[in-house]
């Protein structure tokens, strides 16, 4: 391993090798260094070496999408994911290929600094509120962050007077089965007005039944229902 990251040192120093130079598989160096190099040549390449860590190969594949899919190394795929430009497509691969679920925490985490602006104090803090803010692809994200997270953090209220209930309300990405989920761990939030709305939870709800059915086709009229009668 050592003499693998002394010769790309050699090759980027000396030989003044392009880290951007792509085979007939569109692929970079940075590509292949994820999937069977180690940390160590990864970061090489991107800190020294300036390598794109966002660039796509000849199917569409990013070097952090080789590093889960191959070597499954989370130190090398943590790094990737920490200076990813991540977007809505990103966090769709994320849980469509199974990504771990560290590099997930990572990917959300970055789309909540760099995107969403918020900034690490709260992100930390509040990492469930983050979530829920963000465009995670399908219903079942939504719970996983729900699920890994302890259960007080269904009643803390954020710097803005707001429980995860009600973000969760106000998101245009969420669905039916992730406010029965807050509201079963905190029931007492349905009866909780949203100071930055207005509104309470039923009215959210209410407003918002057709949107939650489309954004998740897979849940049954039962989920819906449900969810107007606990709020």
């Amino acid at each position: 391993v050592k003499e693998s990251f002394d010769l790309v040192r050699f090759l980027v120093v000396v030989g003044q090798s392009n880290v951007e130079a792509r085979n007939r598989r569109m692929r970079t160096p940075l590509h292949y260094a994820c999937m069977y190099s180690d940390p160590d040549v990864v970061r090489y390449l991107v800190e020294q070496g300036g390598a794109n860590v966002d660039a796509k190969d000849g199917t569409g594949r990013s070097p952090l999408s080789l590093c889960e899919g191959y070597c499954r190394h989370d130190d090398c795929a943590l790094f990737l994911a920490q200076r990813s430009h991540v977007d809505p497509d990103t966090l769709k691969e994320a849980w469509l290929e199974c990504y771990s679920w560290t590099i997930r925490l990572a990917l959300v985490k970055n789309f909540a600094s760099k995107s969403l602006n918020q900034p690490e104090n709260y992100i930390s803090r509040y990492l469930l509120h983050v979530a829920l803010r963000a465009p995670l692809p399908v219903g079942e994200a939504f719970l996983d962050f729900i699920d890994n997270s302890p259960s007080h953090c269904a009643s803390m209220l954020d710097p803005f007077g707001q429980l995860p209930l009600h973000v969760a309300l106000s998101s245009r990405t969420t669905t039916a089965s992730v406010g029965l989920k807050l509201m079963e761990l905190e029931p007492r939030s349905s009866m909780v007005r949203d100071p930055v709305t207005g509104f309470y939870p039923f009215e959210t709800a209410a407003s918002r039944i057709p949107e939650l059915m489309r954004n998740d086709e897979e849940e049954d009229d039962e989920s819906h229902h449900n969810l107007l009668e606990l709020v």
